[in-house]
């Protein structure tokens, strides 16, 4: 309105101007009239078309990519890159791009590659030539750097921005799941040096640990003990802000441990252990595992093993445990190639029984046992006073030594029971029950075994334990014979046997003199007085006579007669304590003898009246019993002695089975003279004929003594005892 005309002229003068206004624009227009100021035409249009020049760089309108994780060849649109430079069309408007990390680009069919396949334009993007791939990694983003230009001006330092949506689809990695105490720690917390793990899905406050409780120890978890089922989780966050703990138990174990999962609530980790070690405080004694060994009578170097000899000492190893021993008793011990010696040798460790380097030798011996006294310990503390039992299995080498072998009996015995006294033997390989005699016969009597008679090959054996008992019986034949005998030989179960073997019977004689019915002058006592009051004792002051008691019917009455000068020199009458013998350890049956003129005489009873006398004043054996005998014939002497008078009564009885008064004869002497008298109950007496008075018969061979000799001299005693 008010500067919008010009003239025709101006424009000849140069006086209308346009100017453009830079802007990436190809035209421009004027509107215009001309006129007169009295015609004017219509509204005319003035052209103005602009050269455009390129001095533009691109502009980025879209750079943002969203993938889920793990997505392929998803298509790039201009909805996520795009770019404008109006100065440049679609199709020279050009990308060169850097590659992603997190997965592929694919351009034109063919995969990113630097220089040779990184650029493309804004036409290829429209055409969706351009296509993205993840590569499933638990990856939140991805992107790749890019610059766009045309042949002139280009927009460099731009990124894509991929964002990758995460599929919860992986489980936890654990990083760490190890921890170290010392024996008996409390309340240890761990750390995430300790246990820790991983999940990129999942936050710390969302990865649950759910574990199991520990062996040796308590674990505690947000102030309260593990509890299965309603405490027996936590979370990754907990660990960090040290809410977890573990308390050791003070037990000798040199580790523990828990297992456990971990997960996201999603996905789980499971079969994972805690691993917790503990460092051994040492503070135990060993314990004796083995201590005992078999080995066989005379075994050379027997190799001790942990079976025959094994401690446990938790707090130490087997090169440091420690046995310090002392020396075995049947044998010896070799220590690491040598002998066992006090202070020097006498220790090794439970390593050296593992290597075999300790050896038991047995010294043969007839031992059944060893033993060895040790210590164990480890430097620090020690288990004393203990001790190897060593068994030894006998080994049956040996044969048996014969220990007594000689019986003694007096003529006529019957049943005299052996006792170990008599016979017995010994074998350290054997005992009693086992050890066999195999016997020949005796000669002079009888053998019993076992409560039959002696039967070669059928009943001649018997053992030491037989003997023991009281089951092998000698009878003598009751002949005039002063000794039996029998071989043997003892043999074991294993053969070995000793033979050539020979018990000796003592058989101590019985001496006797039947005497004739003939009377003399001297006699004090007459016959016809036994035939008128058999039943009456003719007690007159020059003798003594005497009446028994109800004795058995002899099988044979023999009488022996002995006259005894005390007056004489040389034929006193002794008796000694070394008279008295034992015949067996396990009888009362004891052998005393009286010595007259060097002749012994077996006895039973030796009874001392009205000793005056010195010889006898003093004597142990006065009104003693000295020997009860069990065999056949019982003797009985009464010897009476004064300053003027001196008696020997003699009886002799036998065992039988009818009832009888026994006979006695007495014989005084006085003044050098001998008489004789007797009183007997004749009718029972006389089939056996067994007196009236003092005549001379003898019943073994010799000369004959005279009663009317007042002194029976050494000569008539050795014809006698003959």
């Amino acid at each position: 309105g008010t500067n919008d005309s010009f003239t025709q002229q101006n424009i000849i003068d140069g006086n209308i101007l346009y100017s453009h206004d830079d802007s990436n624009t190809t035209s421009d227009s004027i509107s215009f009239s001309v006129g007169d100021g009295t015609n004017t035409p219509a509204s005319q249009t003035m052209g103005i078309t602009v050269i455009a020049v390129d001095d533009d760089t691109s502009t980025v309108i879209n750079n943002a990519l969203t993938v889920i994780e793990g997505d392929l060849n998803t298509v790039l649109t201009t909805s996520e890159l795009s770019a404008t430079d109006i100065d440049s069309t679609d199709a020279t408007l050009i990308f060169t791009v850097g590659n992603v990390s997190n997965g592929t680009l694919t351009i034109n069919g063919s995969a990113w590659s630097s220089g040779t396949n990184d650029s493309f334009t804004q036409q290829n993007i429209i055409d969706g030539n351009i296509l993205y791939s993840h590569d499933d990694s638990n990856t939140s983003s991805d992107g790749f750097s890019f610059s766009v230009g045309d042949a002139t001006n280009t927009l460099a330092g731009q990124t894509m921005a991929i964002t990758v949506n995460a599929v919860d689809d992986s489980a936890a990695t654990v990083v760490n799941n190890a921890l170290t105490v010392v024996e008996g720690d409390l309340n240890t917390v761990l750390t995430s040096s300790e246990l820790s793990a991983t999940d990129a899905d999942s936050t710390d406050m969302t990865l649950i640990y759910t574990v199991g409780d520990v062996t040796n120890g308590a674990l505690t978890i947000n102030g309260s003990a593990w509890s299965s089922g309603t405490n027996d989780s936590f979370t990754q966050q907990n660990i960090i802000d040290g809410n977890i703990l573990y308390s050791h138990d003070d037990s000798n174990t040199a580790g523990d441990s828990f297992i456990f999962s971990v997960g996201d609530g999603t996905n789980t980790l499971a079969g994972q252990t805690m691993v917790i070690t503990v460092t051994a405080v040492d503070d135990s004694t060993a314990t004796v595992v083995n201590n005992a060994i078999t080995v066989t009578e005379g075994d050379v170097n027997t190799v001790l093993t942990v079976a025959d000899l094994l401690a446990t000492d938790t707090d130490t190893t087997n090169t440091t445990l420690t046995y310090t021993v002392g020396n075995v008793i049947n044998g010896s011990l070799t220590i690491n190639g040598s002998g066992w010696a006090s202070s020097s040798n006498d220790s090794f460790t439970q390593q050296d029984i593992i290597d075999g380097n300790i050896f038991y030798t047995h010294n043969d011996s007839n031992t059944n046992s060893d033993r060895l006294s040790f210590s164990v310990g480890d430097g620090t503390n020690t288990l004393a006073g203990q001790t190897m039992v060593i068994t030894v299995i006998a080994v049956d080498d040996s044969t048996a030594t014969v220990v007594n072998n000689v019986l003694t009996v007096t003529e006529g015995d019957l049943n005299t029971v052996f006792t170990v006294a008599d016979l017995s033997a010994s074998d350290t390989d054997t005992n009693d029950s086992t050890l066999i005699y195999t016997v020949g016969n005796v000669t002079n009597g009888t053998l019993t075994i076992n409560g039959s008679v002696w039967a070669s090959g059928t009943n001649d054996t018997f053992t030491q334990q037989n003997i023991i008992d009281g089951n092998i019986l000698y009878s003598h034949d009751n002949s005039n014979t002063s000794s039996d005998s029998f071989s043997f030989s003892i043999s074991d179960n294993s053969g070995n046997r000793v033979s050539n073997q020979t018990i000796t019977i003592a058989v101590n004689p019985v001496f006797y003199e039947a005497i004739d019915d003939d009377d003399d002058d001297d006699q004090t006592a007459d016959v016809e007085n036994e035939d008128d009051n058999p039943d009456e004792e003719d007690n007159t002051d020059e003798g003594k006579i005497d009446n028994n008691a109800e004795v058995n019917t002899p099988d044979k009455v023999i009488n022996f007669n002995l006259a005894l000068n005390f007056d004489e020199p040389g034929n006193a009458l002794s008796f000694a304590a070394s008279n008295i013998a034992p015949v067996g350890p396990n009888t009362a049956t004891h052998t005393p003898s009286m010595n007259y003129l060097g002749k012994n005489v077996a006895v039973e009873k030796i009874t001392l009246e009205n000793a005056a006398r010195g010889d006898f004043q003093n004597s142990d054996l006065l009104q003693k019993n000295v020997l009860k005998k069990t065999s056949g014939q019982l003797i009985s002497l009464d010897l009476f002695s004064t300053d003027s008078l001196s008696i020997i009564s003699i009886k002799s009885i036998s065992i039988s089975g009818v009832s009888l008064s026994a006979g006695y004869v007495a014989w005084l002497l006085r003044g050098g003279a001998l008489v004789s008298s007797l009183i007997s109950t004749r009718p029972l007496w006389g089939t056996y004929d067994p007196l009236p008075i003092v005549n001379y018969a003898v019943n073994k061979k010799g000369p004959p003594i005279s009663h009317q000799s007042p002194v029976i001299d050494a000569g008539d005693i050795d014809n006698y005892f003959s």
